[in-house]
């Protein structure tokens, strides 16, 4: 094992998994900004030619002062940089690094003729879609989501110390000597490890799925190697009561979930919601109830 701390930082500035999430968010944002700006010159033009002042008057008054996206908030950005928003806020980083900003580690992957060009073909994918089936545009914006859920896991920074030794995982503490076991997968240049801990040992938070890069995975093998009988966790009691109550809130969640999707009592768009916001919490139960096992 090595005898100095390693760090790692996995995010959209080193991992191309990541990126291209964001630039498909970037392009779902930029491509409907650009479609409604398309839209709004194509009604400039057409009311100018049917001399419909009364529109084009209206349609004006919406580009000048007609929300966060008019020229009387988008003027004083482009114009003056302290009220110019930086990268940062279009592609949050939770990692805090006062020697390399946000803007300075994402300026070479996310340059402006690219987030344009993402922009633009954003607005040509969106445009198809909702010619070919506007069902199609849902099952875009569902996509993104599941890429942004499974992409969230690969996000990650950390530190793993030789002293004691101690894992530090994004905000939190992972219990190295109540790990069981670690499987391993190699996806491009990331190493993803699906831990399991013994029973009584892990929190709610603790996670499961642990991302490293290939020098940090190694030292991480090295460590769960070299750990002492002495090292282990001792595990805590199981709350019984608490595991069963969380296990049998998040059935019972996932059976209403079932039953507004499957009984035809509400509208299909309200039952649908419906469903996905029971659903969740009937997932996050039953997860609760897994990790106090």
């Amino acid at each position: 094992m090595t005898e100095t701390a390693i760090e790692w930082r996995i995010d959209a500035a080193n991992s191309f998994a990541v990126r291209a999430v964001c630039y498909a968010w970037i392009g779902l944002f930029g491509g409907g900004l650009l479609a409604v700006a398309a839209s709004a010159g194509v009604g400039a033009v057409a009311a100018a030619v049917e001399g419909n002042v009364a529109s084009l008057a209206l349609l004006a008054l919406f580009v000048l002062v007609g929300g966060p996206f008019s020229l009387l908030y988008l003027l004083p950005a482009i114009r003056d940089a302290d009220y110019r928003p930086g990268l940062s806020l279009f592609v949050p980083d939770p990692v805090s690094d006062p020697a390399e900003t946000t803007a300075e580690r994402y300026a070479a992957v996310f340059t402006p003729w690219r987030l344009l060009a993402a922009a633009v073909v954003g607005a040509v994918v969106l445009a198809a879609a909702v010619v070919v089936d506007p069902r199609a545009l849902g099952v875009l914006i569902g996509a993104l989501f599941v890429a942004l859920v499974a992409t969230s896991g690969l996000t990650t920074w950390g530190r793993l110390s030789p002293d004691g030794p101690t894992l530090e995982y994004r905000t939190g503490t992972v219990p190295l000597g109540g790990i069981d076991g670690a499987r391993r997968l190699d996806v491009g240049g990331t190493v993803l490890y699906w831990v399991s801990y013994r029973s009584g040992v892990r929190s709610f938070g603790t996670p499961s799925l642990l991302a490293f890069t290939p020098e940090a995975a190694r030292a991480f093998e090295a460590v769960l190697e070299d750990l002492e009988p002495a090292d282990r966790a001792e595990p805590e009691p199981r709350n019984w009561p608490v595991t069963i109550v969380a296990g049998g809130m998040g059935v019972t969640f996932l059976a209403v979930a079932a039953g507004l999707l499957l009984v035809d009592v509400v509208p299909l768009a309200i039952g649908a919601y419906a469903a996905l916001m029971t659903g969740l919490l009937g997932v996050l139960f039953v997860w609760a109830a897994y990790a106090l096992t």
